[in-house]
């Protein structure tokens, strides 16, 4: 028997950081800006999924240490149903797996 997740399904955008130092967590989608305190290490920060296209940034210091913009718009109407996890990074270029190598 495969192991399952109990855990429901959610509509929320998670910025998943692992920090060195620590900051202040920062999303801001549509009209609206979430921000949290993070300490050093893996910290989860969810806000709730509006239309958008969702940008994320870590402050220091009062001053914007890493920013970028999710390549994924979030929009309220849908064709089909997507049920995938998508996911970024602030520290790599952004790839498609269809890019031709």
């Amino acid at each position: 028997m495969w192991p399952h997740d109990s855990a429901q399904p959610r509509n929320d955008i998670e910025l998943l950081a692992f920090l060195k130092q620590p900051g202040e967590l920062e999303v801001e989608i549509g009209k609206h800006v979430y921000r949290s305190k993070a300490s050093s290490g893996m910290t989860s920060f969810r806000v709730p999924l509006v239309p958008g296209n969702p940008i994320f940034r870590l402050w220091r210091g009062g001053k914007i240490a890493v920013e970028t913009r999710s390549p994924h718009t979030i929009t309220r109407e849908v064709t089909y149903q997507n049920l995938l996890y998508h996911g970024g990074s602030s520290t790599r270029r952004q790839s498609s797996p269809l890019e031709s190598k």
